[in-house]
């Protein structure tokens, strides 16, 4: 999608889920922490179409973050119903960039849970990204 497809708009939302897993094996505890987001800038650009018909909605992607920080990997894991969001939310994540997750220290690569919301509103319901495991429902974090 170019930018002649697409505008800027403040109704797309996402925000990463601050925080740390302690996963125990055997007699050695090891604590992972999530990918980190370095801005809080949203990339993800609404479907111009999409904007002037007013349409609406959720995309739940799955997201490698890699050990470098970059989204590397990403698919659909819950589509909007709208295959112009599902599509521009893939495209754009390719624009957020992290601080790597880490195990002991260590950088590693990480999946996380992202869902991206189209929102004519903007701004009044964020949206998070979890590490899979995490025991927030489909890692939308409840209502708000």
């Amino acid at each position: 999608m170019g930018e002649a497809g697409a505008l800027l708009r403040p109704g797309v939302l996402f925000l990463l889920l601050l925080g740390a897993v302690v996963l125990v094996g055997g007699c050695r505890e090891s604590v992972e922490i999530p990918p980190q987001p370095l801005s809080t800038a949203s990339p993800f650009r609404y479907p111009i179409d999409q904007w002037d018909g007013r349409v609406e909605g959720e995309v739940l992607l799955m997201v490698r973050v890699g050990a470098d920080g970059h989204a590397d990997t990403a698919y659909v894991h819950e589509t909007s119903g709208v295959p112009a969001l599902d599509s521009a939310a893939l495209v754009d994540v390719r624009g957020l960039l992290f601080a790597p997750a880490r195990r002991d220290g260590e950088r590693i690569d990480m999946w996380v849970r992202l869902p991206v919301r189209y929102r004519m509103g903007g701004g009044a319901d964020p949206t998070d990204a979890v590490p899979p495991g995490d025991s927030l429902a489909a890692g939308r974090g409840g209502d708000r």
